[in-house]
C-alpha cells in the first residue's frame, strides 16, 4: 500500500494518449480464441487483444475445443495428438489431453461444467469428461461448426462453417428447439458471455471481425478488432459461469483523505490507478497492456501504481485537493492480465 499526498495533474505522469476506440465498450468479459494455423491463444475484450500466447511445444497446433474454467483446457483437434492445460494468462500448467479415438478433427469446445462438449468435421456433436476423456457421441448436424453450451434450457447452441447461416438451439438428444439467422457462413468460436447472456462469434468471412448476437437473433455490435486479422480463429469460449468482475470503490472526503480500493486484481499483482477528467474510450499505446481500452478520455494519466495483496485487492490512499472535486474520474487497471475495474467519480 502507498500513500500519497494528492492526485497529481502533471504532463509528465501521462499514460495514455493516442486513438479512441469507437467500438467495443460493451464487451465486457475476456473472450478466449483459439487459431490453429497460427498455433496462438488469444484474448479480447472491450474490442482489443488484451493476451496472446503460443501453443505448448510438442503438442498438437491445433487445439480448437477450448473450455474455461479456472484454468483453460484445450484438446488437439486431431485424433491421436496432445493439447494442454494453460491458466489463464497462458503459462502450460503441465496437463495434457488427449485426443481419443471416436471423434474425427474437432472444431470448438464447450462446457456445462460437468461435461465437455465438441463439434467433429462430420457434424457429430460428442460429450466428454471434464480431462477430455471418454467421448460419447450425442447427436448430428449438418457438417463441421462452433458450438456452446447454454444453462437456461441445458442446451447447446451451434453454428456452422459452410452448410447454412443459422445459428440453432439444441437439446443434448438432438431437437431443435430455436434459431436465429446471422445472414452470412463461418460463424466460428460461438461462445455465450454469462455477463450479459448474449453470443460473440468470429465472421470468418472478414477475418477477425467478431459479432455480438442476441438469443432473438438482433446483431448487438460488429467489431474489426486489431491485429486479430492475423487470426484464423475456429475455437472460442467465455469463460463458465463468468468470474466476479473487478471493482473500484472511492471512500472518504473531497477535499480531504480518500481510500480507492480495487478487488478482483490479480493477487499480489501490480495495479495502475488512473484518473481523467472525464469517461470516455481511450486506448493504452504501450507497456504490458498496451491496446487495453479505458473508459476514460483523452486526458486520462497515472495516478500511482499499487501492489495487490494476497487476495487481489490494491489500495490507494491520497489526499484530494478541492480541484478535483466533481471534476475526476478514476479507474483501476490490473497490469497482471490487463483488466479494467468500472471507473469512479471524485
Amino acid at each position: 500500500m502507498k500513500t500519497v499526498n494528492r492526485l497529481t495533474y502533471a504532463a509528465g505522469m501521462c499514460l495514455i494518449t493516442g486513438l479512441v476506440s469507437s467500438t467495443g465498450s460493451a464487451q465486457t468479459s475476456e473472450y478466449y480464441m483459439m487459431s490453429g494455423d497460427q498455433g496462438m491463444f488469444t484474448v479480447v475484450q472491450n474490442g482489443q487483444i488484451v493476451r496472446q500466447w503460443a501453443i505448448v511445444p510438442g503438442t498438437d497446433k491445433y487445439q480448437y475445443p477450448i473450455v474455461v474454467l479456472d484454468t483453460v483446457r484445450a484438446m488437439a483437434a486431431d485424433e491421436g495428438q496432445e493439447g494442454a492445460e494453460y491458466d489463464l494468462v497462458g503459462n502450460d500448467m503441465g496437463t495434457r489431453y488427449l485426443h481419443e479415438a471416436g471423434p474425427t478433427k474437432c472444431w470448438d469446445g464447450a462446457t456445462d461444467g460437468l461435461f465437455n462438449y465438441s463439434i467433429d468435421t462430420s457434424g457429430y456433436i460428442w460429450q466428454f469428461e471434464l480431462d477430455w476423456t471418454n467421448p460419447v457421441q450425442l447427436f448430428r448436424v449438418n457438417g463441421l461448426g462452433s458450438l456452446t453450451f447454454d444453462a437456461e434450457n441445458d442446451s447447446l447452441w451451434v453454428s456452422q462453417f459452410s452448410s447454412q447461416t443459422r445459428i440453432i438451439e439444441y437439446s443434448k438428444d438432438g431437437v431443435e428447439l430455436r434459431s436465429f439467422d446471422t445472414g452470412h457462413t463461418q460463424c466460428m468460436a460461438l461462445a455465450l458471455d454469462p455477463a450479459d447472456d448474449t453470443f460473440w462469434i468470429h465472421d470468418r468471412t472478414s477475418q477477425g471481425t467478431i459479432e455480438n448476437w442476441s438469443k432473438d437473433g438482433v446483431l448487438l455490435d460488429r467489431i474489426a478488432v486489431p491485429g486479430l486479422e492475423s487470426q484464423n480463429c475456429l475455437g472460442g469460449e467465455f469463460q463458465f459461469g463468468g468470474t466476479t468482475p473487478p471493482t473500484l470503490e472511492a471512500v472518504g472526503d473531497c477535499p480531504g483523505r480518500m481510500v480507492l480500493t480495487a478487488k478482483g486484481m490479480t493477487a499480489n499483482g501490480k495495479v495502475a490507478f488512473v484518473y481523467a477528467y472525464a469517461e470516455g474510450s481511450v486506448i493504452v499505446p504501450s507497456g504490458p497492456c498496451a491496446g487495453t481500452q479505458l473508459g476514460l478520455n483523452r486526458t486520462a494519466a497515472l495516478g500511482s501504481v499499487e501492489f495487490a495483496d494476497g487476495n487481489g485487492v490494491a489500495e490507494l490512499i491520497t489526499n484530494v485537493p478541492g480541484a478535483a472535486c466533481g471534476k475526476v474520474v478514476v479507474q483501476a487497471l490490473d497490469l497482471t492480465v490487463c483488466v479494467t475495474t468500472n471507473v469512479v467519480a471524485i
